[in-house]
């Protein structure tokens, strides 16, 4: 018996159930943090002006900062304006190519 894969479909699959789960409230420590996002804007290339989120870094992250004598070093410091100019300067890759 012949099976077909759909490698891109099944990857479509996967994402949208992974956006499911990072949008959901079932963490404690992300309660009441989180935007409600529907299915249809959950693309970063999807135009949504009126999309403004409460800011929000999990403790986690912060005692974390590569900035900090202690902890893991894995995170980014709190945003600063040399922090921003140093994201500026990085390549960000959607789908395989490189975005400005």
């Amino acid at each position: 018996v012949a099976v077909s894969f759909d490698y891109h479909t099944s990857c479509r699959s996967a994402l949208m159930l992974s956006h499911v789960v990072s949008r959901s409230e079932d963490n404690p420590a992300y309660q009441s943090h989180r935007a409600a996002v529907d299915d249809a804007k959950v693309r970063w290339d999807v135009e949504w002006p009126e999309y403004q989120p409460k800011p929000f870094t999990h403790r986690a992250v912060l005692d974390n900062a590569r900035d900090l004598p202690s902890g893991g070093g894995w995170a980014d410091p709190e945003l600063t304006a040399a922090l921003r100019a140093e994201l500026m300067e990085r390549k960000t890759y959607f789908d395989g190519v490189e975005r400005t």
